[in-house]
Order: structure tokens, then C-alpha cells, then sequence
């Protein structure tokens, strides 16, 4: 319940009071779990990966990466992709050696 109480800086109508309902979900989508699909061998010093997550169709998602799991900042890998279907993905292409971790973000 929410009363308004006098003010000189204003007016109050009538009523001077209302039920006022707030609904607040602090629930987040579970975030998508990144799975590796495939490596293949390309040439001697690279590898592709091609990587896919459960998504919900028409959803946007970009994936990020980074080669050092203490750094600070995610680099975003390619554009964001758009889900045709309940499963998403894109690939990378990575020296032999290199070490990455990645996430998927939702975008709004």
C-alpha cells in the first residue's frame, strides 16, 4: 500500500492512496553450456574448433574468449550469433599449442 502525505509542493487527488503491486524477478536464464563438437585437423600449426550450445531459437548469443583464464577482459569471437534452432554454434581456429578458454554470453 502506497499513501501519499500532504505537501505543500503539491496536490493530492483523490484517492490518496494505492495497492501497488512490484514484481521483481532476479532470476537470470541459465547461462548456455558450451560444449566442443568437433576439432579437426586443418594444417600442421592449426586446429578448428567448432563448439555448440543449447539456445533457444531467435536468441542472440556471442561467444568470447581469452587465453588467460586470470585476465581481466573477454574478446568477443566473430559477430553475435542468432539461433535457428534449440542448438547454436560457430567455430575458431587456433594454433596447435594455444590455450583458450571460452564463454557464451546472451545478449538482450
Amino acid at each position: 500500500m502506497v499513501t501519499l502525505a500532504a505537501d505543500a509542493a503539491y496536490v493530492i487527488g483523490s484517492p490518496g492512496s494505492a495497492t501497488v503491486d512490484i514484481e521483481d524477478d532476479d532470476r537470470q536464464p541459465a547461462a548456455p553450456k558450451i560444449r566442443l563438437v568437433a576439432a579437426d585437423f586443418m594444417t600442421s600449426s592449426n586446429h578448428v574448433l567448432v563448439l555448440s550450445w543449447n539456445a533457444t531459437t531467435g536468441q542472440r548469443y556471442q561467444v568470447q574468449h581469452k587465453s588467460d583464464w586470470t585476465a581481466a577482459g573477454w574478446i568477443d569471437l566473430g559477430t553475435p550469433v542468432t539461433a535457428t534452432n534449440v542448438v547454436a554454434g560457430t567455430s575458431d581456429v587456433i594454433q596447435a599449442d594455444e590455450l583458450r578458454f571460452y564463454r557464451v554470453v546472451l545478449l538482450p
